[in-house]
């Protein structure tokens, strides 16, 4: 009987697994930084702008002119304000200091006509303002006039003043007012009601 020979295979020897190397990177474009848009500057708020306060401007002179022989401040006044009262001479005698008498000015003297303006009647002392009101020959006069404006709520002074050793006249103002602004307001309320006087056109 033939013999069965045991047939052994060859023992396999292990080969390596090849593994494939790692793809290279993929090189990629380098980023382009994107513009910054410009940003607004915001201008820091300014503080608004402080209003100066109003002041007084200084008396403007209308003419200059001399007493002719014969004439008085009377005939000045109606000549070239149209109207003659003790509150005209006084506006007249303001511009026109070193003036004591209005019965004894010379004809060689100059006198100085003054604009007469709302303002001409406004006032300042201390920071506060009033408001001249007036002139008149009689302390009844003028404390009439001053009691008009008591009832408009108004503080009045009544002083007495001389014009010339035979002439004793009343000053009246009314006031005081915190502000130029206030005072020219009442002014032209005053004015408005016939209380002030204002020249219409200095001819």
């Amino acid at each position: 009987m033939p013999q069965l020979t045991e047939i052994i295979p060859d023992a396999q020897t292990d080969v390596p697994a090849v593994i494939p190397p790692p793809p290279a990177p993929v090189e990629s474009a380098p980023q382009q930084p994107e513009p910054q848009k410009p940003v607004a500057k915001k201008e820091a708020p300014q503080a608004p702008a402080q209003k100066k306060p109003a002041t007084l401007g200084k008396p403007k002179t209308f003419k200059t002119a001399f007493l002719k022989e014969g004439k008085s401040l009377y005939s000045l006044a109606i000549k070239n304000y149209g109207k003659a009262n003790p509150t005209m001479y006084d506006l007249i005698l303001k511009a026109n200091t070193g003036i004591t008498d209005i019965r004894g000015i010379p004809d060689s003297r100059k006198i100085t006509l003054p604009v007469i303006t709302p303002e001409s009647f406004i006032q300042e002392s201390g920071g506060s303002y009033s408001i001249f009101i007036g002139t008149f020959e009689t302390s009844a006069q003028a404390e009439q006039c001053a009691a008009k404006l008591s009832g408009l709520g108004k503080n009045t002074l009544i002083k007495a003043q001389k014009f010339s050793p035979k002439d004793t006249w009343y000053r009246l103002t009314a006031g005081s007012f915190a502000s130029l602004d206030d005072a020219r307001d009442a002014v032209n309320i005053f004015i408005k009601q016939g209380i002030i006087f204002i020249p219409g056109k200095h001819s």
